[in-house]
């Protein structure tokens, strides 16, 4: 008798953790499927937040910067502008305008157009009402409008992200053969013309330190 007695105790005691065991395990699968439930989804937005922060902050780097920037000294600075300055989306705009503008230029020239383009073409003032078109077809970055506004008017940025086109789009077509060689095309010597002349020296050289008498 104490022998079956002990054998149901040392029963009933093996069973009791099984059951505990088992109830415990209920539970970590309820509680599991509540995290697969509805923790999932959450898991799912934090994972998309983590990724969408990190692109927001690849985004909002140039934010930072633009608005580091004097908006006001822009029309002012006689050197071109870039990323450091501007923001990479802000200058993304203004290569995607200014890369249409030197494919209208190349095109203007293969079809026998250019001299009507090259009568209305000068430095400065005129180069930059040439070029509002082209920008303003350009949807300007969310939140930059007001750097947008100043680089798509400050002309020393502008002509040098054009020059900096318009060469590509000639090479380009040099490779093609559409072009024999990008440096005697019109475009370019018209190009080279602007950036010879008075007025634009005058104002890509207006802001720029004298340097020291040695």
């Amino acid at each position: 008798n104490s022998s079956s007695s002990s054998t149901k105790s040392s029963t009933t005691f093996k069973k009791k953790p099984r059951r505990k065991s088992s109830a415990f395990s209920k539970s970590k699968i309820q509680k599991t499927k509540t995290l697969s439930g509805t923790g999932s989804s959450t898991k799912v937005n934090v994972s998309s937040v983590v990724e969408k922060s990190s692109g927001e902050k690849q985004l909002e780097q140039p934010k930072k910067s633009d608005k580091a920037v004097n908006v006001q000294a822009l029309s002012q600075n006689g050197n071109p502008l870039g990323r450091r300055d501007l923001g990479k989306g802000v200058v993304r705009w203004i290569c995607q305008g200014m890369r249409a503008m030197a494919s209208d230029f190349a095109s203007a020239e293969i079809q026998g157009e250019f001299s009507e383009l090259r009568q209305r073409m000068g430095p400065g003032l005129t180069f930059v009402i040439e070029a509002q078109p082209y920008l303003n077809a350009i949807p300007m970055p969310v939140g930059l409008e007001a750097v947008c506004l100043k680089a798509g008017t400050h002309y020393p940025t502008l002509f040098d992200h054009f020059q900096r086109e318009l060469r590509d789009v000639l090479q380009e077509l040099q490779q093609k053969s559409l072009v024999q060689d990008w440096h005697e095309t019109e475009s370019w010597k018209l190009l080279k013309e602007l950036a010879n002349s008075a007025q634009h020296r005058a104002i890509v050289r207006r802001v720029t330190q004298p340097k020291p008498v040695q």
